[in-house]
């Protein structure tokens, strides 16, 4: 149990090998400034943000998610198309998944967004 335990410490401490982001991550509050909706049946799903950057968001959830699935976040006065392009599980809570989610429109910064409806931590 004890060598589980490090080993997890050790992968989450590791830098990902394959890492593509293009700019740095901010935290968020854990609140959406909108809903989730799956695009192809328009149910909506619930997780929690976790970081956010100009061109994509990070979730925890549940539900199982493949990689390419659309998802949309609906806003107040507009919506926002995103691409599931990666899974893992948590290693932190049993039966969750952390996701990582691409913005699909380029003219959107995603952190703004969010700094705007008060989702971003604060500095």
């Amino acid at each position: 149990k004890k060598a589980r335990c490090l080993k997890r410490n050790f992968l989450m401490l590791m830098p990902k090998l394959n890492e593509k982001r293009k700019s740095q991550r901010s935290k968020l509050t854990g609140l959406l400034p909108g809903k989730f909706v799956t695009e192809s049946d328009l149910k909506n799903f619930s997780c929690r943000p976790v970081d956010v950057s100009s061109n994509g968001l990070g979730i925890l959830c549940s539900q199982h998610l493949e990689t390419n699935t659309i998802l949309i976040l609906i806003l107040k006065d507009s919506s926002i198309y995103f691409k599931v392009i990666w899974r893992q599980p948590d290693y932190g809570k049993k039966s969750m998944f952390r996701y990582g989610l691409q913005n699909l429109n380029n003219k959107i910064n995603i952190e703004e967004v969010f700094r705007e409806t008060g989702c971003l931590k604060p500095l």
